[in-house]
């Protein structure tokens, strides 16, 4: 019916790590007659980047509209600036559900060595808000190749690719049965 192609909000992707992604069908026909979809993912392996960023200080709270923001600060533990550093935020329901997912960047994105610099990522939905149990966040600058997020060995994840594409083959055969059941 349909290919649908989108990117990863994080740039890097360490090993045993996850990165959220947005892909939206904006043909509302054809999103309409969606019964089932597949995912292929594509890659290129990278040297390993150093772990210079960390998300420090994180708090939440809903504002007015109730609304969640997260705040934060990201902190260069490295040598160089870190630029454009962009702060991407992953919200979970209580099923462990991705149910959100945004980015912004630290302010100012341009980020010395040894300094901080905040971050608010706004979750701005009330409805949505309300259905988040947890969140993960992470860092990454463009151009000096840092991350904060943790490297870890290939074979970890492999085992979780597998296991998350195995669950969710499994889910949509399961809905999928139980559809045909009901009819």
């Amino acid at each position: 019916m349909d290919v649908i192609f989108t990117y990863t909000l994080l740039n890097f992707v360490p090993p045993d790590a996850v990165a959220p992604f947005n892909m939206i069908e904006i043909d509302t026909a054809k999103s309409a007659r969606v019964e089932s979809y597949s995912l292929l993912l594509e890659f290129q392996e990278a040297t390993a980047l150093s772990q210079q960023l960390s998300v420090l200080n994180v708090a939440d709270s809903k504002n007015s509209l109730g609304w969640l923001e997260v705040v934060g600060e990201v902190e260069n533990r490295g040598t160089a600036t870190s630029a454009y550093t962009q702060v991407t935020g992953t919200s979970y329901d209580v099923d462990g559900r991705v149910i959100y997912v945004q980015f912004t960047y630290a302010d100012p994105s341009e980020i010395p060595p040894v300094a901080k610099h905040p971050f608010k990522i706004t979750v701005a939905s009330e409805e949505r808000s309300s259905k988040i149990a947890q969140y993960a966040i992470a860092a990454e600058s463009e151009n000096s190749g840092y991350t904060s997020v943790p490297e870890t060995p290939w074979p970890t994840v492999l085992t979780a690719a597998a296991l998350t594409l195995a669950a969710i083959v499994l889910r949509r055969k399961r809905s999928l049965s139980i559809l045909r059941t009901a009819s």
